[in-house]
């Protein structure tokens, strides 16, 4: 957001009123058949004009919040076009911004994305629409049919200063917390051996704008700080996104040692877990993921499933 909010400043487009902001997260299922809604709800709160004019529609009409997606032309033609053209000087009140993040991260119906391709653009032209996405290409094509086509900004975090800026800060922040939790002359020593490697310039180098790198790697140094991790992970030349599953593997390589009870006891549990996640066959709650990874007595299971579950673990988990 750092690197897109440069990119609309540079471009004039802010200063202005951010009418909504709307983020779809891969974490969180979602669908976007709400969304016209959902823009009607956050211009309510923007003003007192918008919430009264929208109010009253839904208290003549309200079956529109019930309309189906094939109707979404005309819903938001009675949620979002009548209301912001009905109030009088707003649209000499500067720009409207309305941003949906992560459109793509959700189940968008065919339907909604021509109504949101052309209807800010004739009659509510003082509505600024900004989707933050990847580039995919069902959601380009829609944008790009528009007369004239919606103009698009490729932002590319590898070679953007703000993100390797933040994660270098990151980065710091984390490599100091290491050396505060060590003991004194452990501290000292490993501190210096990171200046001399330049580590946290490396590390951000390395990570090429990808926070899920810089975390997993700061994960893994401060779980054993050692020279010989720095090391390892430094003589790595492949790109972050290459060599994050090689991050991974070198990470459990180390951690899961064969010379302590520790590593045994781990080894034990990762396997137990790829049994249970086997012999579910399908989708499974990581609690139950993690009961069913170290139950004893599968007769205390609870529910019948989750017996046979466990019953299924202990027999792979035998010798």
């Amino acid at each position: 957001m750092a690197t897109l909010y440069r990119d609309l400043t540079s471009r004039a487009i802010i200063p202005c009123s951010i009418a909504a902001f709307l983020r779809y997260d891969r974490n969180i299922p979602a669908d976007s058949s709400s969304l016209i809604i959902n823009i009607a709800y956050s211009l309510c709160k923007l003003s007192y004009d918008l919430r009264c004019t929208i109010s009253q529609v839904i208290e003549e009409k309200p079956w529109v919040l019930k309309m189906s997606i094939t109707s979404a032309k005309e819903q938001f033609r009675l949620l979002l076009q009548e209301p912001l053209q009905g109030i009088h000087g707003l649209a000499n009140r500067g720009p409207l911004v309305v941003i949906i993040d992560g459109l793509d991260e959700c189940a968008v119906p065919r339907d909604i994305l021509p109504v949101l391709a052309e209807g800010f653009e004739q009659d509510l032209c003082f509505v600024q629409l900004i989707i933050a996405n990847r580039p995919l290409e069902h959601i380009q094509n829609v944008f790009n049919a528009t007369k004239p086509p919606i103009p698009s900004i490729n932002l590319d975090p590898s070679t953007d200063v703000d993100a390797d800026r933040d994660i270098q800060f990151y980065i710091d922040s984390r490599f100091h917390d290491i050396y505060e939790g060590l003991p004194s002359d452990d501290s000292s020593e490993f501190r210096y051996q990171c200046e001399v490697l330049h580590v946290v310039d490396r590390l951000t180098d390395q990570a090429k704008g990808l926070f899920i790198w810089a975390v997993t790697v700061c994960d893994f140094i401060s779980e054993f700080p050692c020279e010989s991790r720095l090391k390892m992970l430094l003589d790595d030349r492949r790109i972050a996104i290459d060599s994050l599953s090689t991050l991974y593997h070198t990470a459990l390589g180390a951690i899961v040692s064969k010379n302590s009870r520790k590593g045994i006891d781990l080894r034990e549990h990762i396997r137990n877990v790829l049994y249970a996640i086997i012999a579910a066959g399908g989708p499974i709650h990581i609690n139950r993921l993690n009961k069913a990874s170290v139950v004893q007595d599968p007769d205390q299971c609870g529910d019948e499933w989750f017996r046979v579950l466990c019953i299924q673990v202990s027999v792979l988990c035998s010798p």
